[in-house]
């Protein structure tokens, strides 16, 4: 059947995993996947090959199982009181790792935010298109 592209192990017809240009092992794909949450399929194999050697954030908490999520943004693991945020690639714009935090780590931190518009500006857009 052939060996993985990233480290060589044989691969067998069902633990095989297809990316634009090969397939990958399970413990690869696992990695590249991030955690299994990720598709592959329009990935390169450069791009496979730095998610599996940037992987030191997942060894973090390798434990970590998926109960919940938001989309492709948040994972929440409820039985071991941990969150992953995903690094997604859309949103960053390059590949990067996960980031995983401690339901501790998250209750002390604070969101700071600044709004783009100040009250009167908004007030002035919706009386705007409250008029079209």
């Amino acid at each position: 059947m052939g060996t993985c592209d990233v480290c060589g192990k044989n691969l067998k017809m069902l633990n095989r995993f297809r990316y634009a240009n090969g397939y990958i092992c399970k413990e690869c794909y696992k990695k590249a996947s991030r955690q299994f949450t990720e598709t592959i399929t329009k990935k390169t194999l450069s791009e496979i090959q730095k998610l599996c050697q940037n992987n030191v954030d997942i060894e973090k908490y390798p434990h970590f199982e998926v109960t919940a999520r938001i989309g492709n943004y948040i994972l929440f693991d409820e039985k071991n009181n941990k969150i992953c945020i995903l690094n997604n690639r859309i949103t960053n714009k390059q590949l990067s790792t996960p980031d995983f935090y401690s339901i501790e780590e998250i209750e002390k931190s604070e969101i700071c935010s600044t709004p783009s518009f100040t009250k009167q500006e908004l007030e002035k857009k919706y009386n705007r298109k409250k008029t079209r």
